[in-house]
């Protein structure tokens, strides 16, 4: 009995014990869930050349003076889009766009001169033309080994950091073999500033030389090929100050070409493209470039075969009116001027070259009259390859507008998205298109 009375005056104790010992445990308060936004536009640091040894061990270090944070990010120098082809003069001045998407019909090839092969290089390549660095990985994927970026050569840019922050790129991190930098010259406006003083030509050519001379000591063994395209569609007046100027323009693609072999002989050196709907005529500026002594100072004349309305395999561009249009076999025609001044050595690089998809709902501007479905992209594209294979074996890289639909840059209805290949699809988070799936999944057929 007695041990039955002390167990109920110890029940109080053990009690209060228990409770006090509850309410010393912590609380555990719960986790708060993390939200993610998609399709949100992330913030990119300004990058900055590494200066430790870079992969494979061959690559060559700069001296301890190399720039560094000064640099502007390479992606965002001047305006990088595919020059917008200005209408052939023979067309109304102010279309009226088109309501809806309608392309002629193909007809059945013309005869053409016999075309003399190149032997003396590699043929075909298979390229990207790039708004931004960090999409090559997905192109690379896809078989693509060439990307072509623009380098700006203002003489108050660190041009050499923003080359090193690009290849290190597109060279250490995506596995890209080949490059193309096209060589030019953007004010602080953004609007291009030709060299065309003997001060300017000389100042652009000792900069691009800086340029080749530091890409082949830091990069040497870690590329294929490193090339150069001296300026973007010369015959403009937007881009040659109002007077597009063959002869000028030889002077420029000489002194840079000289320098750049000395600084790299290596190298290749690319003419710049003449606009196949330029205000100074294509066919015209090339014969004038070769009349004024272009034979021999570039490895490869640029070109830049967009397909305007056409199917690829459309043997000339003129309608039944007689206006001219951009069309893709045009190529043809600047080969048969080279071979007219006997240059049957050096090859073409189609160093521009799309369709323009159409978007419901978008009026493109002079461009709206020239768009294609988005599946005629994608079959024009790769055909266009394909033939190129086929037909031209004075081609070299050819290099499809890629990514500027997502560089955030421009509006959906503008030109360069409608010719990108790599573009947002409103009701999905996708970015392939109909044309990026079926040119990553052809057969690639190249010697480079």
């Amino acid at each position: 009995m007695k041990y039955f009375i002390r167990i109920i005056l110890l029940l109080p104790i053990l009690a209060c014990g228990y409770f006090s010992a509850q309410q010393s445990e912590p609380k555990h308060e719960p986790t708060p869930v993390k939200l993610v936004r998609f399709n949100t536009p992330t913030p990119t640091a300004t990058p900055t050349p590494n200066p430790q040894p870079l992969t494979p061990a061959t690559a060559t270090l700069l001296p301890t003076d190399t720039p560094t944070s000064t640099a502007t990010p390479v992606e965002s120098q001047g305006d990088s889009l595919p020059t917008v082809t200005p209408e052939p003069t023979s067309l109304p001045p102010t279309p009226t766009p088109a309501p809806a998407i309608a392309v002629p019909p193909t007809i059945q090839p013309s005869d053409l001169p016999t075309l003399q092969p190149s032997n003396s290089s590699p043929h075909l390549g298979y390229g990207v033309q790039l708004a931004e660095a960090k999409n090559m990985e997905l192109a690379v994927k896809g078989g693509f080994t060439w990307a072509k970026h623009d380098l700006n050569l203002r003489k108050d840019t660190n041009f050499t950091a923003n080359a090193d922050n690009l290849l290190s790129d597109l060279l250490g991190k995506y596995g890209t073999k080949n490059v193309l930098l096209k060589l030019i010259v953007w004010n602080e406006g953004g609007l291009p500033d030709a060299p065309r003083t003997p001060e300017e030509v000389t100042t652009f050519a000792s900069n691009a030389a800086t340029v080749a001379e530091f890409v082949r000591n830091r990069y040497r063994g870690m590329y294929h090929t490193i090339a150069y395209e001296v300026w973007n569609e010369p015959n403009l007046n937007y881009e040659w100050e109002s007077n597009p100027n063959p002869a000028e323009y030889v002077i420029l693609l000489r002194a840079t070409a000289e320098a750049i072999r000395q600084a790299d002989p290596d190298a290749w050196i690319v003419s710049g493209a003449p606009s196949p709907g330029g205000d100074f005529d294509d066919l015209k500026f090339l014969e004038g470039m070769y009349a004024n002594g272009a034979k021999g100072l570039m490895d490869a004349v640029g070109s830049h075969p967009y397909g305007g309305p056409w199917p690829y395999d459309r043997p000339n561009g003129t309608d039944e009116a007689g206006n001219g249009w951009p069309y893709f076999r045009k190529v043809e025609a600047q080969r048969a001027i080279m071979e007219k001044y006997g240059d049957t050595e050096t090859q073409i690089w189609a160093t521009e070259f799309s369709w323009l998809a159409g978007i419901p709902n978008c009026d493109f501007g002079e461009h709206t009259r020239w768009q294609v479905t988005p599946q005629q992209q994608a079959d024009y594209l790769v055909a266009a390859y394909q033939y190129a294979d086929q037909n031209w074996p004075w081609m070299g890289p050819m290099f499809v507008v890629y990514d500027f639909a997502i560089s955030g840059r421009y509006d959906r209805c503008h030109p360069a998205s409608g010719y990108s290949i790599l573009r947002p699809d409103p009701n999905s988070p996708e970015i392939i298109s109909l044309a990026a799936q079926a040119l990553f999944a052809m057969p690639k057929n190249s010697a480079w």
